[in-house]
């Protein structure tokens, strides 16, 4: 019997989060990043490009590191050092265009002192995301199927970039489609409430960590809501009505608590950005390509290899996989792929139709189809 949708819930095997063996878990995966993330410095100090002085949007995320450290450590001659709540509270004051970039920059030159590569350590936490939500949404099958999956993760060369890289684009692309796989998943009506919430304050961290990009965020998730509720939405009840409502509101609160308010502070500064980007400088960020370029810039040529490198083979190949298991009526969740086609479709038409096209922008492409893959792979081992 073909079976379309994930269990509801998920499987009494295995540990919770917060218990001994699920915080071992989480200290061995963090300790995983670790390992990666130093490995890919070293790497890229010898031969790639931290080997050379930053460049591109490194610099401005640098600089304005460097200015949120001293502003932290700077002494105040009518009240002392600032304290931690002042230079958190700069976010408002002084928003910057990346909360994420900035504060990660500051953070590292305090952790790992004031040198040029130091915020690269500070990706961690990115690489620390990926591998977590890997492991987290192939559960239910073997331990060691498992680190294979998160290893496999791990060899896309986004991954990579996600070290030897410093902006927000990777990083905020990472989150929403974290976000994107725990809302659709199951159907909304079936997901758990926690996951649903988690989705919420994803999506939300997305929405700051590159403001300007709200359109594909709220473009991908809101798609992904409406899709997944299709499913629980017949018959029409007031009772499912009601329990949509209020699985909606678990992604919006946290949007409207968490994104808005700063989007309020920083609404000058994202209006010039643009302003800048596509109309008065537009000749300089945005992109001169042919036709078939525009239509294709994200799946085919140079920008398809550097965002999936030689294992983009890898994708039409686990595809190819699950059409055969759904053909000959294998244990794969294959409403839950056809549901992943909405928000692809919609994130491709966005980034097709945007002036400025560049590798890092259709991350959110390129790591939804990476989690797709692993999933498939997932489904065929379990």
């Amino acid at each position: 019997q073909l079976r379309l949708f994930l269990p509801a819930n998920p499987p009494v095997s295995e540990a919770g989060t917060w218990s001994p063996l699920g915080l071992l878990r989480l200290l061995g995966l963090f300790a995983l990043s670790a390992v990666f993330t130093y490995a890919m410095v070293q790497w890229s100090l010898a031969w790639g490009r931290l080997s050379h002085t930053p460049r591109y949007d490194d610099v401005v995320y640098l600089f304005e590191g460097i200015r949120f450290y001293y502003f932290l450590h700077e002494y105040d001659y009518m009240g002392g050092y600032h304290n931690l709540a002042s230079w958190l509270g700069m976010i408002f004051t002084q928003p910057p265009h990346s909360p994420f970039s900035v504060y990660l920059a500051a953070i590292s030159y305090n952790l790992f002192g004031l040198s040029p590569v130091s915020p690269y350590y500070g990706n961690v936490i990115i690489v620390f995301a990926l591998v977590w939500a890997v492991e987290y949404f192939t559960r239910g099958i073997g331990p060691l199927q498992r680190v294979l999956l998160v290893l496999a993760a791990l060899a896309f060369p986004m991954a990579a970039s996600a070290v030897a890289e410093f902006r927000p684009d990777i990083a905020y692309a990472l989150l929403t489609a974290i976000a994107t796989i725990l809302l659709l998943r199951r159907p909304l009506m079936e997901t758990r409430p926690v996951e649903i919430v988690v989705a919420g304050i994803l999506t939300a961290l997305a929405l700051v960590m590159k403001t300007t990009t709200f359109p594909l965020v709220i473009g991908v998730i809101g798609i992904s809501l409406f899709v997944g509720s299709l499913p629980g939405l017949l018959p029409l009840r007031r009772e499912r009505l009601v329990a949509l409502f209020w699985r909606w509101m678990g992604v919006l609160i946290p949007v409207l608590v968490l994104a808005v308010p700063f989007y309020l502070v920083a609404l000058e500064g994202i209006i010039l950005y643009l302003h800048e980007a596509l109309i008065a400088r537009g000749d300089l960020y945005t992109a001169q390509v042919t036709p078939f370029q525009k239509y294709t810039f994200y799946i085919h040529g140079q920008t398809l290899a550097e965002g999936l490198g030689t294992l983009a083979w890898v994708i039409p190949w686990c595809i190819g996989l699950l059409l055969f298991a759904l053909g000959f009526g294998l244990r794969v969740h294959g409403w839950f792929y056809l549901r992943l086609l909405a928000p692809l479709a919609v994130a491709y038409v966005i980034l097709t139709l945007s002036p400025m096209k560049y590798l890092f922008a259709g991350s959110y492409f390129y790591w939804m189809l990476i989690f797709a893959s692993l999933l498939i792979l997932r489904d065929l081992w379990a």
